[in-house]
């Protein structure tokens, strides 16, 4: 396995920290690993921080990981927000990952500020707002 996950749950939502190595197929494998962990938590909030991920993905990667994966995450249980905290290196990806996953119905944000991500994350009222 190219990545480790620490998973913690609180109430409902699950916080998540990867590290290891950003390749397509270690985000696809992760994405299904956390979708399943969701499914059996009954979680409807994910916090994930992808900053000790090493490496990058193509654009062409970034869309397929959204719209192969995010529609299983719709089929468990509706998912109120998804927070993806990641390095500043990553903002430009981070942001278009963020944007094509608003449009397809998806309260995703993107952060590479940790408290940014936490305040979005614990808030009430989660509107979908970039940093």
């Amino acid at each position: 396995m190219l990545y480790n996950l620490e998973i913690t749950k609180k109430d409902n939502s699950l916080y998540v920290c990867a590290s290891g190595v950003r390749t397509s197929e270690s985000l696809l494998q992760l994405a299904e690993e956390i979708i399943e962990i969701c499914r059996q938590q009954s979680t409807d909030e994910i916090f994930a921080d992808i900053r000790q991920l090493k490496g990058r993905i193509s654009i062409f990667d970034s869309y397929q990981i959204i719209f192969r994966e995010f529609p299983r995450l719709k089929k468990i249980r509706d998912i109120k927000r998804l927070a993806i905290l990641d390095d500043e290196g990553n903002s430009e990806r981070l942001r278009f990952i963020e944007n094509v996953a608003r449009r397809a119905g998806y309260n995703l944000s993107g952060f590479t500020n940790y408290d940014d991500a936490i305040i979005w994350f614990t808030a009430e009222n989660v509107p979908a707002t970039t940093e």
